[in-house]
C-alpha cells in the first residue's frame, strides 16, 4: 500500500556528499531531527549511517565556482543505492545535502524537489546560508555567522525539509503565505 504502517513507518534521512563530515554536517543532523522527528507522529525517523557518495552524480559549476549536481542523479542514488534500499521499513528517503543542486541545463537552481510516487525528496541546505551569495560554500559558513543568522538558518533549513517530506506524503503547495507547503 501507498500508506504508512508499521512494517513501513520510517522517514529514512540520507545524507548526500562528503560535506556531512564536516563540523557544520555534525552540527547540523541532531538539530534536524529534533525538529523532523514530532513533526510527523507515528513515524519513526532514522538516518543513514554514512553518507552518499557524490562521486557518479553529474555536476556543474554554479555562479560562485563551486560544484552543483544534478538531482536527477541524486533521485537516482536514493532509489537504487544498496545502503538505502536495504532498509526495508522506510516508508520513504530525503536526500539532504549541504552542496548546491539542479534540476536540468534550463534551470539556475531548485533549494529541493520531491517524487511524491516514488517517496524520495531531495534538499539542499546550500542556498538557505546567508552567505551563499557572497560566494561561501556552506561548509565554510559557520564561522562567519553570527548565532542570530545561524538559527535563522536551521529554522529555514527545517522547514524546508518537512515542506519536501510533505510533498512525499502528496501534499500540494499552497497559496497562503504563511503556510509552510507554500511555493
Amino acid at each position: 500500500g501507498s500508506l504508512p504502517r508499521s512494517a513501513c513507518d520510517v522517514l529514512l534521512i540520507c545524507p548526500v556528499g562528503e560535506s556531512f563530515a564536516t563540523e557544520i554536517g555534525s552540527l547540523f543532523m541532531p538539530v534536524l531531527v529534533r525538529y523532523y522527528a514530532p513533526f510527523f507522529p507515528g513515524m519513526t525517523v532514522d538516518v543513514l549511517a554514512k553518507p552518499l557518495s557524490l562521486k557518479d552524480v553529474q555536476s556543474r559549476e554554479n555562479d560562485f565556482g563551486h560544484r552543483q549536481y544534478l538531482i536527477g542523479d541524486i533521485f537516482t542514488l536514493l532509489n537504487t543505492h544498496k545502503l538505502v534500499i536495504s532498509n526495508r521499513r522506510a516508508y520513504s528517503r530525503l536526500g539532504v545535502t549541504l552542496e548546491d543542486i539542479y534540476p536540468g541545463d534550463e534551470w539556475n537552481y531548485v533549494f529541493g524537489q520531491a517524487r511524491p510516487l516514488e517517496r524520495v525528496g531531495v534538499f539542499s541546505f546550500a542556498r538557505h546560508s546567508p552567505v551563499f551569495y557572497d560566494g561561501i560554500h556552506a561548509t565554510e559558513a559557520r564561522t562567519l555567522l553570527s548565532t542570530k543568522q545561524f538559527v535563522g538558518w536551521m529554522k529555514t533549513n527545517r522547514q524546508t525539509m518537512c515542506h519536501e517530506t510533505c510533498h512525499v506524503f502528496g501534499i500540494l503547495h499552497c497559496v497562503y503565505w504563511n503556510c509552510m507547503m507554500n511555493g
